[in-house]
């Protein structure tokens, strides 16, 4: 019944731009004590708000696309952490024309008039901890884990910079469609969760709002589990040590990879509507 949760009004609000492949699944997944759901669409080319209707959401339209404000907010998050870099050649790719001169214009504006502070202090050495993050960094990898028994760490941080490298090129570029700028987010970092030297459990949090959008049963797991990998704060709080044991490590990518490989054989030959 309307009202009854908590005693309060539940509104959910989704902003939509080209999303005919998922809007569908998306709102069909929104629970029953939801009184109210509304669509924005950002001046969609597709079926969007026909379909968003036809599933019983109301739908706000707004054509005038914020590519300024998006050139901003994702700025502003590189300069919080450099995750968000991910997205830039994403972005930059999907904004066309003018659009694309104004993303660009605010984002880097935004970066230089941010950064111009750290300069007379700390110059370029404030990027100092991403070298090191990059050079020496490891914890709870799977892949680089097992190359690193096969090549060393230095191999195995060459082979996964470039597998990563490779991912982000292919996931970019390949059959360009502004209408899946999301999915090819979720490729690029679930490409970097797989080869990552370092992968802390709250790096998952990227991947959450993807997930919603593009149903991964394998990374959803992965997002429980992954908690275990903080099994290492027990030693280092008793003992005064770092140890990592590889039956935990085990017990938390074995079901991962087993979801995947299931996810992939059972949507081999599918187009990515399907897959997705």
């Amino acid at each position: 019944a309307p009202g009854v949760y908590k005693d309060r009004q539940v509104a959910v609000i989704i902003p939509a731009l080209n999303e005919e492949a998922s809007v569908g699944r998306v709102l069909a997944d929104i629970p029953d004590y939801v009184d109210r759901v509304i669509v924005t669409d950002n001046g969609s080319t597709d079926r969007t708000p026909q379909l968003a209707r036809q599933a019983g959401a109301e739908v706000v339209l707004e054509p005038e696309r914020g590519y300024g404000a998006a050139g901003l907010t994702l700025a502003l998050a590189v300069l919080i952490k450099f995750f968000a870099l991910f997205l830039v050649p994403i972005a930059f790719l999907y904004f066309k024309g003018r659009e694309r001169l104004v993303f660009v214009s605010v984002f880097l504006l935004t970066a230089a008039v941010l950064y111009l502070p750290f300069v007379p202090g700390a110059g370029w050495s404030v990027f100092g901890s991403l070298w090191a993050y990059l050079g020496r960094w490891e914890f709870n990898g799977s892949v680089y884990g097992v190359l690193k028994l096969l090549v060393g760490s230095g191999g195995a941080r060459t082979v996964c910079m470039l597998l990563f490298t490779s991912a982000t090129v292919f996931a970019v570029f390949y059959r360009r469609s502004a209408t899946d700028v999301y999915f090819r987010a979720l490729c690029i970092f679930g490409a970097y969760v797989l080869f990552t030297p370092t992968l802390f459990p709250w790096y998952l949090v990227w991947l959450l709002p993807l997930l919603m959008l593009y149903r991964r049963p394998s990374f959803l797991v992965l997002t429980g589990i992954c908690l275990l990998s903080y099994h290492v704060l027990i030693a280092e709080y008793t003992l005064g040590m770092w140890l990592e044991h590889w039956y935990l490590r085990a017990l938390e990518y074995l079901p991962f990879y087993a979801v995947l490989a299931y996810e992939l054989w059972s949507h081999r030959g599918a187009p990515r509507e399907v897959i997705a």
